[in-house]
């Protein structure tokens, strides 16, 4: 959410390959974070990490790399395949034979999202 209480979107600055960082302005307590892409060229493909800030410029990330944050904590509307399921959606997944480098939605439409369950 935005300062005034409305959904946040987070336009994507870089290319395909680069990491953008986007700060929510506000307080957020949650238990679950859903990102739900609203524009894509080609197919939804989306990898994150979450970060806590305890205090002003104190940022740590939450375990989407590190798998502090399991697979069984992720969630996907869909998947293309086993190679793009929704715990391969952390940030800086690599492509190998098991996973194709990020989470690929089954289908393009504005229903598709990724979850993360943050209640460890």
């Amino acid at each position: 959410m935005d300062a005034n209480g409305s959904e946040a979107i987070f336009h994507m600055e870089g290319g395909s390959y680069t990491i953008d960082q986007h700060v929510l302005k506000v307080m957020v307590y949650t238990r679950y974070i859903r990102f739900l892409p609203v524009t894509w060229e080609r197919s939804i493909c989306l990898r994150v990490e979450v970060y806590h800030l305890y205090y002003l410029n104190s940022a740590e990330a939450q375990g989407m790399e590190s798998g502090v944050i399991s697979n069984s904590q992720m969630s996907a509307s869909s998947q293309w395949s086993n190679l793009e399921r929704a715990h391969y959606g952390r940030l800086h997944v690599k492509e190998t034979q098991h996973n194709a480098g990020g989470r690929v939605a089954r289908t393009n439409d504005e229903n598709q999202w990724l979850q993360i369950d943050l209640n460890n």
